[in-house]
């Protein structure tokens, strides 16, 4: 099976070696832009406003300003499209279909949650998404993995090809702290916040006992501490001496800073609901700050957009782990 698996990753297509690829997201020069497109032109740019928030079902939030639609389409394009633009699907690099699953609200606005059905991308050939898709059923379909069937997959990587914020989450409580990393999260409104976390994972049942949190975008030089710290998700509240942490408080819950923090937020639980695997949180920010000015944050995309802008020829600064 070894022998295997080393040549179904050769056919891949995939150009570089990891699955998920680390950024400087600042840095990171012509990303898609997400359009909801409707009755064949773009109605709106979504690259800004939605929030993916789950991955098994894959799940995008997007404001009630935006769409109310029972069922959204939404096209990536490499290059900028004005509103009202005819949207064939052939010139996107993806196209995602989704329905509309649950609402919420907040700050006096709405949020509205929907479901992937189904997508398609060209950032690879047929045959290479075939082999990936034969990749992933035969290794990672086993215990201990989120294992996601062939055409789940292909949403989560269409997904992936928007740079996501990978952010540190400190959490604490009467055994002690946890800080783990985040990338299912973004703001909801000026005074909201949304972050998804696995509903059976440790991190989550540590965050509803506490009932709060602090989230701290971090230096893209740290991916590789931000990364390791991936286990904690499972593990439970350890010393304060155990993390990484700076020495310095959050203003408002007291909490610990993250070594490399650019800035942060406190965040209270307010309201929460399960889609899946995942449990996703809204949250009031009790308190922000910037610690640094104009330094890079850490995001990540797929291997699979990584491939293609390599393809097109265009410059990026991946940080290889």
């Amino acid at each position: 099976m070894i022998i295997l698996k080393k040549i179904l990753e050769k056919f891949t297509g995939w150009h570089y070696p990891q699955e998920y690829l680390c950024l400087a997201r600042e840095q990171y020069t012509q990303p898609l832009q997400a359009c909801l497109v409707r009755r064949g032109k773009v109605a709106a740019d979504i690259t800004g406003c939605h929030l993916f928030v789950g991955y098994s079902p894959l799940v995008v939030a997007l404001p009630s300003a935006v769409t109310r639609d029972a069922l959204i389409d939404v096209y990536f394009f490499q290059h900028p499209q004005p509103l009202n633009a005819n949207a064939a699907p052939g010139r996107a690099v993806a196209c995602l279909r989704a329905e509309q699953v649950h609402a919420q609200q907040a700050d006096g606005a709405g949020i509205i949650y929907y479901r992937g059905l189904k997508c398609r991308h060209r950032m690879l050939s047929q045959p290479q998404q075939w082999i990936v898709g034969l990749q992933n059923s035969l290794f990672n379909n086993k215990g201990g993995n989120v294992y996601l069937p062939h055409g789940l997959y292909k949403q989560v990587q269409v997904a992936y090809a928007l740079p996501r914020t990978v952010s540190l989450i400190t959490v604490g409580g009467e055994g002690g702290y946890n800080l783990f990393p985040t990338d299912l999260h973004g703001p909801a409104g000026a005074n909201h916040y949304l972050i998804s976390l696995r509903t059976t994972g440790k991190a989550l049942t540590q965050v509803l006992a506490a009932g709060r949190l602090l989230l701290s975008e971090v230096e893209a030089r740290c991916y590789r501490a931000v990364y390791s710290l991936g286990k904690n998700h499972m593990q439970p509240l350890k010393e304060r001496a155990a993390f990484p942490f700076c020495g310095e408080e959050s203003l408002h819950f007291n909490l610990p800073l993250p070594k490399g923090a650019v800035r942060y937020r406190e965040l209270q639980l307010e309201d929460l609901w399960s889609e899946g695997i995942h449990t996703i949180l809204l949250m009031k920010v009790e308190g922000k700050s910037v610690l640094t000015e104009g330094v890079p944050t850490l995001a990540h995309v797929h291997n699979s957009y990584a491939t293609w802008r390599y393809k097109q020829g265009l410059e990026s600064n991946y940080l290889l782990r």
